[in-house]
Formats: C-alpha cells, structure tokens, sequence
C-alpha cells in the first residue's frame, strides 16, 4: 500500500524536524533535544539549555552507557532500524524541498541525493505548487 501526504511548507518542516530529531535521538545523538527545545538567543532559555545538557549527559549514560560523554557521539543510523527508516524519510523531504526552493541547486547536503542506509526503497517527494502560487 503506498500513501499520499499533501503538506505546506510549515508542515513541511514540522515533519522534517519531527523525524531528524526522532532519529538523532535514537542512535544517541541526545545534544538535539535541546537544540529543538530551547531558544539559545535568549539568555535565560541559554542557561536552561547548558542544564538539561548537563542532565542528558547523565540519563544518556545510563541508557546508552557505551556511547562517550561527547553527546555528538553516536551509534549511527545503520545500526538502529528505526532511526534508519526515519533519517531516509527526512532527507528525502530535506532534498525535495531544497531542490523546490532553488531549482538552480545550492551547495549544502539539502541538495545531495538521499541514500538508502536501509537497503529498501526510499520514499517518493515530488513539490506541487499550490493553487495560491500559480496565480
């Protein structure tokens, strides 16, 4: 069974860091709970986010206790299928919207083709303007 989402570009992103994060998360990549949790521009949000780094360096030992405290450090998303299925979504959707953003193409990892860590097929995105936009 194959399924059609049809998203605009605030969903879009929302679905985008839903998936990122669930995968970084998963292969102990804990450092992004923060990042997407906390403001640090703001000082005080800055301040909460150096202590809950602190505590997830903490919880991360207990779950993940041969990972090093370097909370980038990682299992990689080969090694956790789920992780692995949610990072291929997420770079396909990464890809597709970069590449209908600026059809000319850019120099970031957005525009690289998404690989198949898995070995199953990778999801399909393909942008659609919206009725509003071809007016």
């Amino acid at each position: 069974m194959q399924y059609n989402l049809e998203l605009n570009e605030e969903q879009m992103q929302t679905v985008q860091k839903a998936l990122e994060l669930y995968a970084r998360l998963a292969i102990g990549q804990w450092n992004m709970i923060g990042e997407a949790l906390v403001d640090i521009e703001d000082d005080e949000c800055a301040e909460k986010k150096w202590h809950l780094d602190a505590g997830m360096v903490k919880l991360r030992k207990i779950i993940f206790p041969d990972l090093p405290e370097d909370m980038g450090a990682s299992y990689g998303v080969r090694a956790m299928p789920k992780a692995c299925d949610a990072w291929e979504i997420y770079t396909v959707l990464r890809h597709c919207q970069a590449w209908a953003r600026n059809p000319e193409g850019g120099w970031t990892v957005d525009y690289d083709k998404p690989m198949s860590f898995s070995g199953k097929p990778l999801a399909k995105c393909t942008a659609v303007k919206s009725t509003e936009e071809k007016g």
